[in-house]
């Protein structure tokens, strides 16, 4: 089992002994909408996925199923913001996760979550089948009377960095980090084509709301980075500015001034034409520098692909004599 905090332990515990969930996530006005779904957490009534949600980083994460014709998918295409509500009626007891909800695009993983006797859902068969996947970044809890509340923070029960060696190099405060971000213009992405690392660099637009960093890349609509994101949506990125050589008295004396932020998340493909648009905007004005919203057209948006990388964890690192 996954290191669990003593708070993450009381929420899994209620979770897989619920019934079901509630999922509530925003319609296309931008209201609440909230649906009673099968709980597929509970390994009483869904022994076989046991081993799915084992398997994922964070042990709070849940898989979920929906109609791909569903109205519910389409809002989750448009904005994948969501929560989940469990509860325990007769203990008075309850749990709120809030997080994101993305649609799972690896055929494989759909395949292992599909449970025997769910074509009374699902008559139309795999076309019209979607698995979702939930990952929370804060936790309520209600019990006798009282309120709790626990921030997932960045990397916690996911793929961990190394602690930093050289810790009078870290930049801690993210506001730093921010500054190095907003005055990139080129990110190194690097993916994993099966056992072959694969890095590239793009131009980047970029977005960081309720302690949460959101890159945002363009491309082609055919191409091998896209093959490999559709099989691997993990990555790791890397964003510096320009260098300076430092210059000692002897070779050995040189040092070399620098900024740099490294990440890790998930890279998601946006189908939704208002994310897409808002995905290219972000993109022009972090490299023009101006703030103005452009309109793109369905003839434009069709010509491209629009991805985000949902960041899980940044550090930033400085060399010696940052520059001013």
């Amino acid at each position: 089992m996954k290191h669990l905090t003593e708070k993450q332990a009381e929420c899994l515990k209620v979770m897989e002994n619920a019934s079901i969930v509630y999922l509530t996530n925003i319609d296309k006005e931008g209201c609440p909408s909230t649906r009673a779904m099968l709980n597929l957490k509970n390994p009483g009534a869904y022994p076989g996925l046991a081993a799915l949600h084992e398997a994922e980083e964070n042990p709070l994460a849940v898989f979920l199923t929906t109609n791909t014709s569903s109205r519910k998918f389409a809002e989750i295409q448009q904005n994948g913001k969501a929560c989940l509500y469990y509860h325990e009626p007769g203990a008075f007891q309850g749990v709120l996760l809030q997080g994101t909800v993305e649609i799972v695009t690896d055929d494989a993983t759909r395949q292992k979550a599909w449970q025997k006797g769910w074509e009374m859902y699902y008559p139309a068969g795999d076309s019209d089948y979607t698995l979702l996947r939930f990952v929370p970044t804060r936790l309520k809890t209600y019990a006798s009377f009282t309120v709790a509340t626990e921030i997932f923070k960045p990397g916690q029960n996911t793929r961990q960095f190394h602690a930093m060696r050289r810790k009078d190099k870290e930049i801690a405060d993210v506001n730093e980090k921010l500054k190095i971000i907003a005055q990139g213009k080129v990110c190194r992405l690097a993916l994993s084509d099966d056992d072959q690392p694969y890095i590239v660099p793009l131009n980047y637009g970029y977005s960081f709301e309720n302690d949460g960093l959101i890159l945002y890349f363009h491309s082609a609509r055919e191409g091998k980075k896209l093959e490999i994101i559709k099989k691997n949506n993990r990555a790791c990125f890397e964003i510096d500015r320009d260098g300076v050589l430092v210059e000692g008295e002897k070779p050995c004396d040189h040092g070399y001034a620098f900024e740099s932020i490294v990440g890790t998340g998930k890279i998601i493909l946006l189908d939704a034409a208002a994310e897409k648009e808002d995905g290219l905007n972000r993109l022009v004005q972090h490299q023009s520098g101006k703030n103005e919203t452009c309109h793109f057209d369905e003839k434009m948006m069709g010509r491209v692909v629009v991805y985000k990388m949902i960041v899980e964890e940044f550090t930033g690192k400085r060399g010696k004599n940052k520059r001013e």
